[in-house]
């Protein structure tokens, strides 16, 4: 196994699991997100409002590209958006050497935590209360099938339960 790829909706706690896994298994983790801010020089906001969302996909589809092309073990957090790209899902489903998991917490909680941070989201920034709630349950409901192919599902509870979807090799006999 060389490389997990987490994903899930926004706020799901890709980037909360994605270090502990990465860290339980001796991998390096790298946070699809934070990675284009790095290379981009701005904010995801700012990308958004400058550029327009088809700039930051399209940058976010190219450096995604390049991350499953290194060699090193890694855990890779996607954002929420990235596997209803077109194209992107059916890729890492074929990728040899990886393994795909969907952070599954219910959308309650994502309301929840969603609620607390939408103004640093550009899909949910000026959005408050019930339109809030809203616009949360329809990008749910759209990008769930999305989702739903990962053929692994975690939770969000236990690092033991996520660590149990990571097939180990076997030990060598004594």
């Amino acid at each position: 196994m060389q490389k997990i790829v987490l994903m899930g909706f926004m706020g799901a706690g890709k980037s909360y699991w994605g270090p502990k896994l990465a860290q339980a298994l001796g991998y390096s983790f790298i946070d699809l997100d934070q990675y284009i801010v790095q290379q981009e020089g701005s904010s995801i906001p700012e990308l958004f409002a400058q550029k327009g969302e088809a700039y930051f996909r399209a940058q976010e589809k190219s450096y995604l590209l390049d991350l499953l092309e290194q060699k090193a073990p890694l855990v890779l957090a996607l954002g929420g958006g990235t596997p209803c790209q077109a194209g992107i899902l059916p890729l890492l489903l074929e990728q040899k050497g990886l393994q795909l998991i969907f952070i599954d917490p219910p959308l309650a909680v994502l309301q929840k935590r969603l609620a607390q941070e939408a103004e640093g989201r550009p899909l949910l920034a000026q959005k408050k209360g019930p339109a809030l709630q809203k616009i949360i349950a329809q990008y749910w409901t759209q990008r769930r099938p999305y989702y739903l192919q990962a053929p692994y599902r975690f939770s969000g509870k236990q690092l033991d339960e996520l660590l149990a979807l990571i097939p180990r090799p076997p030990k060598p006999e004594q």
